[in-house]
């Protein structure tokens, strides 16, 4: 490690809280009581914290000694430092409780962002040590970040039954088969068929996978023309600017098919794909603290996304 001028000023946390103390009671008498110190105590620590940074802190000419410029400048960077340490040694002691230094969670792409953001708000207002990092991916692509990466949660369409894992069910997500309304996708005679569609642009999501798996049954149309994109939201967009057609999720298009903006492709065999999702985590995580209440708090902002 290299070294740097301003690591050579050897003041302590001791003497920031004297200062701080003396400030906000007006004297170091009174300092001295608050802190259960005598008063010479807190003269000697103010006065080790002058010499550590070489500037005088107080003014001492009058009949009670008030803070210089510098000390005001002193007691501030000192508060927010005083401030920082009690926040190290809250995280501190949630560490030994049990809570996990960081989690990472996979979320899939094609979820309502809505109520993982406020899960992940209401997670940070618990103030506990434990740092979320979240990723998205595409379908076979959850699974194999999950794996990659030793992430401890992941919330998937396409979840297989392994001891090491428990899976909880999260609501049903629909996908509509839909067009922009003036596509001339919608032109076609009934009934429509999956062959019918094959002459027309498919707009499908790409997987994220570096080897992607077998996509889910149904979703493909085998399309002459493809246009593939990276995520949902993209190929909402896409669709809404008249070329193509694909599977997009209820909660993505709603508005856009109330307002006949899109409309929905009456497919033979019906417009619409119900994916049944999980919330999936490691067994051996379940006695971290914050993957729990991660966990809880994702099941509470789904249910009440309903």
């Amino acid at each position: 490690m290299s070294f740097n001028k301003f690591d050579q000023y050897d003041w302590n946390l001791d003497q920031l809280r004297a200062l701080d103390a003396v400030d906000r009671c007006g004297s170091f008498a009174q300092a001295g009581k608050e802190l259960g110190r005598a008063t010479s105590a807190i003269s000697y620590a103010i006065n080790q914290l002058e010499t550590a940074i070489d500037l005088a802190v107080f003014d001492r000419s009058g009949h009670r000694a008030e803070l210089t410029e510098d000390g005001q400048a002193v007691l501030a960077q000192g508060r927010a430092v005083l401030d920082r340490a009690r926040d190290l040694n809250r995280s501190v002691h949630k560490l030994r409780e049990g809570w996990e230094s960081e989690i990472q969670v996979v979320v899939d792409g094609i979820f309502p962002m809505v109520p993982v953001l406020d899960a992940m708000r209401k997670f940070g207002q618990e103030r506990t040590p434990t740092r979320l990092r979240l990723m998205t991916e595409y379908l076979t692509g959850v699974a194999e970040r999950f794996e990659r990466d030793q992430a401890v949660l992941m919330l998937t369409l396409q979840y297989q039954d392994e001891l090491r894992f428990v899976a909880t069910p999260l609501p049903r997500l629909e996908l509509l088969l839909v067009a922009h309304a003036d596509n001339p996708v919608h032109q076609i005679t009934n009934p429509v068929t999956r062959q019918k569609l094959r002459d027309f642009v498919e707009k499908p999501v790409e997987d994220s996978a570096t080897k992607p798996r077998q996509r889910a049954s149904g979703l493909l149309f085998g399309a002459e023309q493809t246009l593939s994109l990276s995520d949902f939201q993209s190929k909402r967009e896409a669709i809404r600017t008249g070329v193509g057609f694909g599977w997009l999720p209820r909660h993505l298009i709603a508005e856009l098919v109330a307002k006949k903006e899109l409309r929905v492709i009456e497919l033979e065999e019906g417009g619409v794909h119900t994916f049944n999702p999980y919330i999936v985590h490691r067994r051996e995580e379940l006695a971290g603290r914050g993957t729990r209440l991660f966990r809880r708090l994702l099941l509470e902002g789904f249910k009440g996304y309903e």
